[in-house]
């Protein structure tokens, strides 16, 4: 269900979403990773991690695997949301820049976490081999 809002001194219309389809990506402070739409999208960086981390990888190559990722995510009827904080519902990510600074973050991220959880694992088999 989706209604239009427009904010008081502005014309543009924002997409207010009032509930999120299993299929969405879900943008939020503190991550919502349960949700289906996250798991798919972060199995689609794992699956795209090498090519965006490929030391050779320019800024072309790395905005071409952001676009095949939007392209998998739209093509099986998902979308990218964020959470309104003040309004407590969901609006759509329309503007392409910041969709794409978002799932380039993204990515940043999840290596992150992942070499994180590597250093704890790594961490726990010193410690039992003591």
């Amino acid at each position: 269900e989706k209604i239009r809002a427009f904010s008081s001194g502005s014309i543009r219309a924002q997409s207010i979403t009032l509930h999120a389809r299993v299929k969405d990506v879900l943008f939020r402070r503190g991550g919502n990773t349960k949700h289906y739409g996250n798991m798919d999208f972060l199995y689609l960086l794992e699956n795209h991690r090498d090519a965006f981390f490929n030391p050779v990888s320019n800024h072309t190559t790395k905005k071409a695997v952001i676009q095949s990722i939007i392209e998998q995510i739209t093509s099986q009827g998902g979308r990218f949301l964020t959470l309104d904080t003040k309004m407590n519902w969901w609006t759509e990510i329309t503007d392409v820049d910041n969709l794409e600074d978002r799932i380039t973050s993204s990515f940043y991220y999840h290596l992150t976490r992942r070499r994180k959880a590597m250093a704890q694992s790594c961490k726990g088999r010193r410690q039992a081999k003591l």
